[in-house]
């Protein structure tokens, strides 16, 4: 089995993930903007996640998630502003482009994007990175010490008019991945 076709089946079960497994008290890596939670399902699978606070949000109501699923990480971007409405969730790829800049490399598309449901709802300030390249990337450079830009471009009018910026530090990473036994 590929591991992009790994990553499609584990995602449909990330809602269920979310709130069925056990997880352990969130950790604050020391002098950064970086937290994780160690967790394994029933399976003995890590599923452990690493949260970055956006850089100016002063509230953690923006951040970026990667969750440890099948030995890899798999990306989400939650807002402090609704990204779109119930009937536009099968659409995001339509209403969005998303860049991402991982240091001063040149900046990429994340290809797919996905909602999903906490407890059988729906977040509408949320979104997955359904891209395994993109989430790889995006690992690798925080891991490697680089500061993480995300750009959400509006495609149409929907719910945001205009562009958001995102900027996630690399402090703290190194050591949260190494608390998640970087998804092993």
């Amino acid at each position: 089995m590929s591991p992009s076709h790994s990553l499609l089946l584990a995602t449909s079960s990330l809602t269920a993930a979310l709130l069925t497994t056990g997880l352990a008290a969130e950790v604050r890596v020391p002098d950064s903007k970086v937290s994780y939670e160690v967790s394994q399902d029933a399976k003995k699978q890590n599923n452990s996640v690493i949260y970055l606070d956006e850089r100016y949000t002063d509230t953690s109501k923006s951040y970026l998630s990667l969750r440890c699923i099948g030995g890899g990480y798999l990306a989400s971007l939650s807002s402090k502003y609704a990204l779109f409405d119930k009937g536009q969730r099968n659409d995001l790829d339509k209403l969005y482009r998303v860049m991402y800049q991982v240091g001063s490399a040149g900046p990429l598309a994340v290809k797919t994007l996905r909602s999903y449901e906490v407890a059988g709802k729906l977040d509408l300030s949320a979104f997955t990175f359904l891209d395994p390249a993109a989430n790889a990337a995006i690992a690798a450079g925080l891991t490697a010490g680089k500061t993480l830009r995300l750009q959400l471009k509006p495609l149409k009018t929907g719910v945001l008019t205009e562009p958001l910026n995102y900027t996630f530090e690399a402090q703290g990473f190194g050591a949260a991945a190494t608390a998640v036994n970087q998804c092993h």
